[in-house]
């Protein structure tokens, strides 16, 4: 879901545009009961399983790709959620009602926004101003096209882009293709979160 490094997008072939492949780019929401289910071992049902959904659906759900019929959970944070939920005591965590005071418990380290994309951002006014307004406002959307290949070039000038192939900004819902005029979003509060959190550094 997220790609760190800009190396990689010299030689990376992006799957994300071809319908047949749009329900592979992450975790299903019947993926996600199963592994909290079996993984995790809550109960389905229980008020534990209900705290646990929520947020696994408000913090690591809503990636869209081009003719996509569900939105997608991010499979690396899901696993660290349902892998690491004894050990972490997250129903006990949850149980407080504050899990943005526990988001940095929860997250996957290796989720978080790179010092190359921050540097990025940072440098680049059109960049730092769409983050921005990210950060500030939950729901906020962006119409544009992204580029299906992504060069130096579009790097620096393309926000929409770069943020999209860093798994930063999805399809908002309502939109079937990410290569013709669309509106594009934050997926979820945990990367809303990133961006607050390493703007504000």
């Amino acid at each position: 879901v997220s790609m760190n490094g800009l190396s990689i997008f010299n030689t990376a072939r992006h799957s994300t545009f071809h319908p047949d492949f749009a329900g592979l780019m992450g975790f299903t929401e019947a993926e996600v009961q199963a592994a909290l289910e079996h993984r995790a071992g809550v109960k389905p049902g229980s008020e534990e399983w209900d705290r646990a959904l929520t947020v696994l659906r408000d913090y690591f759900n809503g990636y869209r790709f081009s003719g996509a019929t569900e939105s997608l959970y991010n499979p690396q944070q899901v696993l660290r959620f349902v892998e690491e939920y004894e050990g972490l005591d997250l129903a006990n965590l949850l149980k407080d009602g504050e899990v943005e005071s526990h988001l940095a418990t929860l997250q996957d380290r290796n989720q978080d926004l790179s010092a190359g994309e921050m540097n990025m951002i940072t440098r680049s006014p059109n960049h730092f101003r769409v983050v921005s307004e990210f950060a500030r406002e939950s729901g906020a959307t962006l119409r544009d096209v992204v580029a299906e290949d992504l060069d130096a070039r579009a790097v620096s000038e393309q926000t929409t882009s770069y943020l999209y192939y860093l798994g930063r900004l999805t399809l908002a819902p309502g939109y079937a293709s990410a290569t013709r005029l669309a509106e594009f979003r934050v997926p979820n509060k945990s990367i809303q979160w990133r961006f607050v959190r390493r703007l504000l550094k």
